[in-house]
């Protein structure tokens, strides 16, 4: 087996900091899509004119 650069796990901790952090600003978004989501049916749900505040809130 070939030696590995002394540089290489260096750049694989910095390859794994940049996928923590990716995935972290994912899990974020989805969380307040949901909550956005959510909260629009709800504010569609309650209106007199459901329909139209679905369009209008997506």
């Amino acid at each position: 087996m070939t030696d590995l650069p002394d540089h290489l796990p260096k750049h694989l901790e910095l390859i794994q900091a940049v996928v923590d952090r990716h995935a972290r600003s994912s899990f974020l978004l989805k969380g307040w899509s949901v909550t956005l989501v959510s909260a629009i049916v709800l504010l569609a749900v309650r209106s007199q004119e459901p329909v139209a505040s679905l369009m209008i809130g997506l």
